[in-house]
């Protein structure tokens, strides 16, 4: 069981680097689709697994207690409702081969970053002004 958990642990990390090494930037692109689409998958599900063997042990569960990661639980829901339309509106507003051009490096990397920050704070707002009033309303209702 235990080299079944490092086998684990390891093709998790091997994963997430080809995930990344195949230009995650390209969304429609028949790569991402297929095979980058189910590695993610299965990064994800070796993230869980891990993480129901280990959640005892001191650096997982520090890692899952930290302020962040608890932020990010806390609005993902609106993350993941907006971010969509979000990443749309970019792309016609600032298409990604520009940004390759002025930056080949990073111009992808760009793109997502504002994307993720445009989505965490319209979800940050979201969760404000929609969802956490109706949670207050939640008692007085029966279901």
């Amino acid at each position: 069981f235990v080299k079944a958990r490092r086998l684990l642990k390891h093709w998790a990390w091997v994963m997430i680097i080809l995930f990344f090494l195949i230009n995650p930037f390209y969304p429609s692109h028949w790569f991402v689709v297929t095979v980058g689409l189910t590695m993610l998958a299965i990064v994800a599900a070796c993230f869980v697994l891990i993480c129901l063997n280990e959640m005892p042990t001191t650096k997982i569960k520090t890692t899952m207690q930290l302020k962040w990661l608890k932020w990010f639980g806390k609005y993902s829901y609106g993350i993941y409702v907006v971010h969509f339309p979000i990443a749309t509106i970019m792309r016609v507003v600032t298409p990604v081969s520009e940004l390759k051009e002025y930056c080949p490096l990073l111009g992808g990397w760009l793109f997502v970053l504002a994307g993720i920050i445009l989505s965490s704070m319209v979800a940050w707002c979201s969760y404000h002004v929609l969802e956490r009033p109706f949670l207050r309303m939640k008692n007085r209702f029966a279901y």
